[in-house]
């Protein structure tokens, strides 16, 4: 996913990326290291370990109302394991 992303959004802390459904934060924990990160889950139990585990914005709840704020930011938004 990193190889990919990298083609498209050059790593950077100038680069925001948003992972909705980021779980218990594994992925933002690797992006940390190349982009400025922020996560959205629906679960409180993700969400309270994933901040555990990461020094990022990590917010609970629905994606659409919670990044309006930042759509401005955002350079990039993964979505791995979210299921429609």
């Amino acid at each position: 996913m990193f190889d990919l992303l990298r083609r498209y959004v050059p790593p950077g802390e100038g680069h925001l990326v948003a992972e909705i459904g980021c779980g218990t934060g594994g992925n933002l924990k690797f992006f940390r290291d190349h982009y400025r990160v922020m996560g959205v889950d629906l679960s409180q139990e993700a969400v309270n370990y994933a901040r555990q585990r990461v020094d990022c914005p990590i917010l609970l709840g629905d994606f659409s109302e919670l990044f309006i704020p930042y759509w401005s930011d955002i350079s990039a938004v993964l979505l791995p394991d979210v299921l429609f």
